[in-house]
């Protein structure tokens, strides 16, 4: 197991914005929130990191130090990620229809097409499978037009490229 970091992503959103902001009072304004509730989620996020990150310049706002500056740059990168991971674990829920183009190269298309079409329409039911048996030149044509969406190839084993 992990052992827990400390800090939270709400904190480091009110950091990215009080950093944007230049003030803690702009920050609680942009947020909605009591300018002491983002006060008190960045002395906690110092506290937890250990780190000064800004110097407070009484009524002239805040200035990043060499630690904010580093942690500004990662916070964006991981509340980013965060984002796209709630966005995964909600799109996961959603059932998938409609129509798909599959490219398959002619050779393999008799092997590995009852195979795809059955677990697809199990899991999918909504989905519509549009195949596309083709020489090697003509399926990469079909992606690059979009015309196919995915690529069935073959070598060590079957790979699917997806646009």
């Amino acid at each position: 197991m992990t052992s827990p970091v400390g800090f939270t992503l709400v904190q480091l959103r009110y950091f990215l914005i009080a950093a944007e902001c230049g003030s803690m009072t702009a920050a609680s304004a942009e947020l909605h929130i009591a300018q002491s509730a983002v006060s008190a989620a960045i002395h906690n996020l110092e506290g937890d990191l250990r780190a000064q990150l800004f110097i407070r310049r009484r009524g002239r706002g805040l200035v990043l130090t060499p630690a904010g500056e580093r942690l500004q740059h990662q916070a964006r990168q991981l509340l980013a990620r965060a984002r796209e991971v709630a966005g995964e674990a909600r799109g996961s829920g959603q059932i998938l229809s409609g129509p798909v183009s599959v490219g398959c190269f002619i050779t393999l298309a008799p092997y590995y097409m009852p195979a795809l079409f059955s677990e697809c329409t199990s899991r999918y039911p909504g989905i519509e499978i549009d195949v596309v048996e083709a020489e090697a030149e003509h399926l990469l044509q079909a992606l690059r037009a979009c015309r196919v969406r995915v690529l069935m190839s073959h070598g060590e084993s079957v790979r699917c490229a997806f646009l």
